[in-house]
């Protein structure tokens, strides 16, 4: 991984920090789609996410850490959950909440977000008691952050936490209401823009775009915000609605910018900017017509002889989305050791970002030999090339 001033500073490093971030955004769909499959199987009923500390922050800048951030596990769960303890304080602590909503509206356009954990320490630990300073700060701080719930539209929050009193091991207290029952300043701030919050407006339609580059910058969405800021508030400030958005926003695959990540030129290995898939199951078919899950690099037995049945279900992470124009189609392609073409589908549904789709009964054609036989999954744009995740298999014949 870049090492941590290498995440902090600009530098000659700054294509290389691009892609680790795209291998963390990779990293992050898979763990956490799978986990969502698994619960969904069990539960189709519910909406399936967690909590996300520090993903999405705009100001979060700490020693080279990288927080999880929006782009790819917006396509994993069912609804972004960012925690707000950076946003607790004045009104100029509090407001930048409101771009990392509309950070959150780019990178999932369909999806709610709530703040998953926000709250104030009032525990002063030299006295073990409440500080009635710290009760009147959470009070005003709890007024902005509902100014931001009300102004950017947020989906919903999770205050933390409900009873007060001194919690032993955190040496905190969190609370909204006094051990006895009775209010406390910040509940009746609960009590006041609790309804205000519930019944404000919806979240409104952009008029006002600012284009943003992630590769550009080795800290993230922190300097994205840097660069930004002054025209997002501006725009605010004139009764505009900002929206975020890419070079890539809008497109698909047959006018996808020429881009590999790091804003490098495509080379054939460099993995393209706004184009990408995961596979987020292969079933292979088993002599008795059953399917059975495929670990990558897994050997397997063919379905039957000289022929692999597969059902593969895909998801497009990139922003463009994949057409189903003749020119610029995008395939399903089985490669053999040699990069060869042995088996090709064409997908002829349009699929945009986070959609994904399932293509049954892929067959490829096995030699008739005996041994090992690897087989390579990808996508393939007519005009761009192969892109996304590369699915590897060994068949024994």
């Amino acid at each position: 991984n870049p090492l941590p001033e290498q995440i902090d500073t600009d530098g000659e490093w700054r294509v290389m920090v691009a892609a680790y971030r795209r291998f963390l955004d990779t990293l992050l769909y898979k763990k956490y789609a799978e986990a969502r499959r698994l619960v969904r199987s069990v539960d189709p009923n519910h909406l399936v996410s967690f909590r996300m500390a520090e993903a999405g922050n705009p100001t979060f800048r700490w020693g080279g850490r990288i927080p999880y951030d929006f782009p790819y596990l917006a396509g994993a769960v069912d609804f972004l959950a960012p925690e707000a303890y950076g946003r607790i304080g004045d009104w100029e602590r509090t407001k930048p909440g409101w771009f990392e909503r509309e950070y959150a509206r780019w990178a999932a356009p369909t999806k709610p977000m709530i703040w998953a954990e926000a709250g104030v320490n009032t525990w002063d630990v030299s006295r073990m008691e409440n500080s009635r300073e710290r009760l009147t700060f959470a009070a005003e701080a709890y007024r902005n952050f509902y100014r931001l719930l009300i102004e950017s539209a947020a989906d919903g929050v999770f205050f933390w936490w409900y009873p007060g009193g001194f919690r032993v091991g955190e040496n905190s207290d969190f609370g909204i209401i006094e051990p006895d029952g009775t209010d406390r300043e910040v509940t009746q701030v609960i009590r006041e823009w609790g309804p205000k919050f519930i019944n404000g407006p919806s979240l409104k339609p952009v008029d006002y775009w600012i284009t943003i580059d992630r590769d550009r910058h080795t800290d993230g969405v922190a300097g994205i915000y840097r660069e930004v800021q002054d025209s997002f508030w501006k725009a605010i400030e004139q009764g505009k609605t900002p929206g975020l958005k890419t070079s890539g926003t809008g497109t698909d695959s047959c006018s996808s910018p020429d881009l590999a990540v790091g804003n490098t030129k495509p080379n054939g290995s460099n993995p393209l900017k706004y184009l990408d898939a995961a596979f987020d199951l292969v079933e292979v078919m088993g002599p008795d017509g059953n399917w059975k899950r495929v670990a990558p690099n897994e050997k397997i037995r063919p379905s039957r002889p000289g022929k692999l049945v597969l059902h593969v279900m895909l998801t497009n992470l990139g922003e463009s989305t994949w057409s189903a124009d003749p020119k610029c189609k995008v395939s399903l392609l089985g490669l053999d050791s040699e990069g060869r073409i042995i088996s090709r589908v064409d997908l002829t549904k349009p699929t945009t970002r986070f959609e994904s789709i399932d293509v049954t009964g892929f067959e490829v054609d096995l030699p008739n030999s005996s041994g090992s036989f690897k087989i390579t999954l990808r996508l393939s744009a007519a005009n761009k090339g192969m892109f996304g995740e590369a699915f590897a298999m060994v068949v024994e014949l």
